[in-house]
């Protein structure tokens, strides 16, 4: 029932609990997932019915899933701004 908040975007994100994904015995015990990335983080995204969103285009241009500010803008020249 927890979650966290995207700063770019303002989406909810879920907290899960993965003992398969994570090893507490390296670093926190916390690790991002992204399902539409990672076969791993894929198979943990399918565990706990996590949301699959894509990003980027197939041209290489941000879907309105990057939020508005970034929306249409070219994934390389959008990084830059996230950065800052």
């Amino acid at each position: 029932g927890k979650y966290v908040i995207q700063p770019l975007t303002g989406r909810r994100i879920p907290v899960v609990v993965d003992a398969k994904l994570v090893d507490m015995e390296k670093g926190t015990g916390v690790v991002k997932i992204t399902p539409g990335h990672d076969p791993n983080d894929y198979d943990c995204g399918i565990r706990h019915d996590l949301e699959i969103i894509d990003i980027i285009n197939d041209d290489g241009t941000l879907t309105h899933h990057a939020g508005p500010a970034f929306h249409g803008r070219n994934r390389l020249e959008a990084r830059w701004d996230i950065v800052k």
